[in-house]
This record gives structure tokens, C-alpha cells and sequence, in this order.
């Protein structure tokens, strides 16, 4: 009986250090915004599809529940390394979630032009832009649907501004200064052509 207790032991050692190494993988791998851990910035649809989600929730679920069965058996056997184990798929689940659900400001382009008038972040951050229409579109910085070559903001927003596909997401560099910057949309038959990008320093900085 001691020598099954010891090999189980053993098993216990074995999965906290694949456990272990696989928070790390995880770990970095969000860090570096794998696109299987992370939804990609620029791509077709919206930033979390509905089949990302499930899966995500469905890769959650298993892991919770193997860090149920782990903590139950480190709490009858008294086996630190299955409490490791534990708190490594739980880590590992929490990190998935983050980099599912992590803030971010997105700016949607509907039939009649921008969502929205004015869009506040970070600067020397991310800013996207989600082309829901059927039709591609071009955003630039400017006023009136006219671009201004000498206007700043964004780079890659100077004239003749970023076309985006039908049904696209596209993700743009906000400047490294605190200010508003005038975007506007290009083309016949928009109500709602102009918005304010509304950049501050974070507070860390």
C-alpha cells in the first residue's frame, strides 16, 4: 500500500510540473497575443465570435472542474502538489478569460456612420475600428468626410485615411500624447460621419 501511495505521489509530482509549465506557456502566450489565446486585433466579424466564446467557456469548465477533483483529493491525501495543481488550472482559466474579455475600445461603423460620437482611451494604446456594414469604408482624420493630410492622430488614419473590408475589423495605434483627434468617414450617404478620438495618459504613467 505504501509503494501505490508512493507512485501516486509521484503521478501528483508529475502534473504539477506540466501544470506549472503550462501556466508559463499560457502566460506568454498572452503576452505576446497568441491567437489562440487571444482573438486577434484585425480580422473578419467581431472580436469575440460566438464559437471563440464557447469554446473558451467549454476549456474553462473542464479545467474548473479538474481543479475541483484536484483540490479533493490534495485535501484527503494532504498532497501539496495537488494543490498546486489546483491553483495552476485555475490560473490557466482565469488567464483565458482575461484575454477573452480584457477591456478594449472599439469603435462600429453602422449603416449611417459611427456608433458612437466620441470614443475615449489611452494613448500609446490600441483603438479598432468594426466595419459592420455590407459595404468596405475608409476612415481618415478630418472633419466633414473630408481628410486632413495635416491633421494629427493615428498614423495609419492620415489621408487618404484605412479602408476597411465589409464585415472587418481593423486596430490602430493611438499617438503617445494626450489630446482629441477629429475622425471622420469618407463616401455618399452617411448621417454620422464625424467622431472625437479622446486620448489621456494612464494613470500608471
Amino acid at each position: 500500500m505504501a509503494q501505490s501511495r508512493g507512485g501516486d505521489f509521484l503521478v501528483e509530482d508529475w502534473l504539477a510540473m506540466v501544470a506549472g509549465l503550462a501556466v508559463v506557456v499560457v502566460f506568454c502566450g498572452c503576452a505576446v497575443r497568441w491567437s489562440a489565446l487571444v482573438p486577434p486585433d484585425d480580422g473578419a466579424g467581431p472580436y469575440r465570435t460566438p464559437e471563440r466564446v464557447h469554446t473558451v467557456l467549454v476549456v474553462v469548465g473542464v479545467l474548473g472542474l479538474a481543479a475541483v477533483v484536484l483540490a479533493a483529493r490534495a485535501w484527503w491525501a494532504d498532497a501539496g502538489a495537488s494543490w498546486f495543481s489546483a491553483g495552476a488550472l485555475v490560473t490557466i482559466a482565469a488567464m483565458l478569460l482575461l484575454g477573452l474579455y480584457m477591456p478594449r475600445v472599439e469603435a462600429q461603423i453602422v449603416a449611417d456612420g459611427f456608433g458612437d460620437t466620441w470614443y475615449g482611451t489611452d494613448t500609446d494604446g490600441r483603438f479598432s475600428l468594426y466595419n459592420t456594414t455590407g459595404e468596405p469604408v475608409t476612415v481618415c482624420l478630418g472633419l466633414s468626410g473630408d481628410c486632413d493630410s495635416g491633421a494629427p492622430g493615428p498614423s495609419e488614419l492620415r489621408s487618404p485615411g484605412l479602408t476597411i473590408p465589409a464585415g472587418h475589423r481593423r486596430t490602430v495605434r493611438t499617438p503617445g500624447r494626450a489630446g482629441d483627434f477629429k475622425l471622420t468617414l469618407v463616401g455618399p450617404g452617411i448621417s454620422h460621419r464625424d467622431a472625437i478620438l479622446h486620448t489621456e495618459v494612464p494613470p500608471s504613467s
